[in-house]
């Protein structure tokens, strides 16, 4: 019985013990800081010459701003232009020079700004690679 009460007792004082909130960690030697007789002392910083004019203040220019321009990107060497002609459709010239109707989206990626539905006769599209 004495030994039953001895054990519970300390299961107790264990459990109470971990359930302290307050409880300051306890740091290994390895983790603790010098003794401050072991830092070095700091270096005083260099003074300028007495005859040295005064620094001027840094100015910052912001590098130029880039406009970005109505005009589509120039063709590229592996695509071509196409002038819209009365009654064309993206569909129809998708399917005309590119072989699938399908592939009209490719065409309004290459032509940013393009509305497919306000096709303007004369308007020169830029087509993708066959």
């Amino acid at each position: 019985m004495r030994y039953v009460v001895t054990v519970l007792f300390l299961v107790m004082l264990i459990a109470v013990g971990c359930k302290q909130p307050n409880k300051t960690p306890v740091m290994t030697t390895s983790e603790q800081q010098p003794a401050p007789s072991t830092l070095e002392p700091i270096p005083p910083a260099e003074t300028p010459a007495a005859n040295a004019p005064p620094a001027s203040p840094a100015v910052v220019t912001p590098p130029p701003r880039q406009l970005e321009s109505p005009v589509p990107p120039p063709p590229s060497l592996t695509s071509n232009t196409y002038t819209v002609q009365k009654g064309d459709t993206l569909w129809s010239i998708a399917q005309k020079h590119l072989g699938d109707g399908k592939r009209w989206r490719e065409i309004v990626e290459l032509n940013p700004g393009l509305e497919p539905s306000k096709l303007k006769v004369g308007q020169v599209i830029i087509l993708p690679a066959k």
